[in-house]
């Protein structure tokens, strides 16, 4: 329970990342983060070509909902993981 409590926070603090109520990075992690850059291959995209091995189809509407027709799961709500990394968080984990 509690390593789902903290991966609940994780997500939390990655949503609020660059946006209201967030943290800053520190001056040692945002230099630490974006050493990364230059360390890793982001170039490299074949670990999301064997992540789409066996992929069947999407969810054209980003919506699951319930039986009485309430949302369920809102892959939008994701989209802030979209784009480059806040100087917080570790680009490598982020992409």
């Amino acid at each position: 329970m509690g390593a789902l409590a903290l991966f609940g926070t994780e997500l939390t603090l990655a949503q609020n990342a660059g946006g209201t109520g967030s943290k800053p990075a520190t001056e040692f992690t945002r230099k630490r983060n974006e050493a990364i850059y230059s360390q890793l291959n982001f170039a490299d995209t074949l670990d999301f070509i064997e992540a789409r091995k066996g992929f069947i189809a999407t969810l054209d509407s980003g919506i699951i909902r319930g039986a009485a027709g309430q949302t369920v799961v809102n892959l939008y709500d994701y989209d802030f993981l979209k784009g480059t990394a806040p100087a917080s968080v570790n680009p490598a984990l982020w992409r």
